[in-house]
């Protein structure tokens, strides 16, 4: 039996299971993580059948172009990897999703962002004038909770992929924005909203629909649907929902990561904090 799944970001992927002694569903049926699919042999009948057929063969793949022949008897290592995920890997990177930081720490961050509420917005601004963009203000409320602020890099592909702040989370690493579920989110969720436009300084940070995507505004879920950013629409720092942002400025998804216990950068700096003079 093959099952095609449709992932958050938009791509496909397909699961086999071989051994069964029976299956549940029908070509073509639709399924969810309710349906049951089938059933494995017993024991005694895969005695009966001269066999060890007792037990699940579980196949996760990127695609299936060979209608189920492959395997290490026709096609080489290589041709292998093209087609099949390890499926330990797969579902461990799946289930392990991040905890939040402790509620202490997450109110911490969230308040020092909202002291920024109402902030003109300026691009590459850091208080200086008074005015911030959408990197200073995650800076901004990090600083509160652990280095200082120029300890963080402002390309957020690198960011991501050092885990600045906070690991992806499973599922939304990326999410399109149809297939977005906030209640998967938790409140202090760093968030980098997507879009299938080019940024010459910086390589996709994944892909959404098989199109490549970047990171063009960021900002800080802080619960019932709602976020916090420095919004380059209205020119200010504002607090509300996140759904009808996305949807009205053409994002594609997004990326979240998740502290659990802090920003990490690779460098910790101590210095004076943002808009205090030194």
């Amino acid at each position: 039996m093959v099952v095609r799944h449709l992932l958050p970001d938009g791509s496909t992927l397909f699961t086999a299971y071989k051994h069964l002694a029976e299956t549940f569903v029908d070509l073509g049926q639709a399924v969810d993580e309710n349906t049951k699919l089938g059933r494995l042999f017993t024991a005694s009948e895969a005695k009966r059948l001269g066999g060890n057929y007792d037990h699940l063969h579980l196949e996760i793949r990127t695609s299936f172009d060979d209608r189920g022949t492959a395997s290490w008897l026709t096609m080489d290592r290589a041709e292998l990897e093209k087609r099949f995920l390890d499926p330990l890997d797969f579902i461990k990177k799946r289930l392990l999703v991040p905890a939040s930081m402790p509620e202490e720490r997450v109110q911490t961050f969230l308040s020092a962002a909202r002291e920024l509420l109402g902030k003109p917005y300026r691009f590459g601004a850091r208080l200086a004038d008074g005015s911030i963009d959408c990197l200073g203000l995650l800076f901004y409320a990090a600083e509160r909770i652990g280095c200082g602020w120029r300890s963080y890099s402002v390309y957020p592909t690198r960011a991501i992929a050092a885990q600045e702040l906070g690991g992806p989370v499973p599922g939304l690493d990326p999410v399109a924005r149809r297939f977005l579920d906030v209640s998967l989110l938790r409140p202090g969720d760093v968030l980098w909203l997507l879009m299938a436009v080019k940024n010459p300084a910086e390589l996709p940070i994944g892909s959404i629909d098989s199109r490549p995507v970047w990171v063009w505004h960021t900002g800080i879920y802080t619960g019932d649907g709602n976020w916090i950013h420095a919004d380059y629409t209205t020119g200010r720092v504002a607090e509300g929902n996140l759904t009808s942002f996305l949807e009205g400025n053409g994002f594609e998804g997004l990326l979240v990561t998740r502290m659990s216990s802090g920003p990490a950068p690779k460098c910790c700096l101590r210095h004076h904090p943002m808009a205090r003079n030194p």
